[in-house]
């Protein structure tokens, strides 16, 4: 009788450890709802996305690379 209580409670303590690990990877994969979507630079022939508070602070080109 007292292995079948273990084994139930061992058995129980692997299903909440499994809808806790479930639950972890299903809400960290959402984007926080407060997120701006991002910007767009995009300037010869250069394109990337970034944050919202980034910005560009050099905008030069070289020669012989464009």
């Amino acid at each position: 009788m007292h292995s079948l209580r273990l084994l139930c409670r061992t058995a129980a303590f692997q299903l909440a450890l499994c809808l806790a690990a479930l639950a972890l990877l299903l809400f960290s994969g959402l984007a926080p709802a407060h997120a701006a979507p991002p910007l767009v630079y995009n300037k010869d022939g250069v394109s990337f996305e970034h944050p919202v508070g980034w910005k560009v602070t050099e905008d030069e080109g070289r020669q012989g690379f464009m």
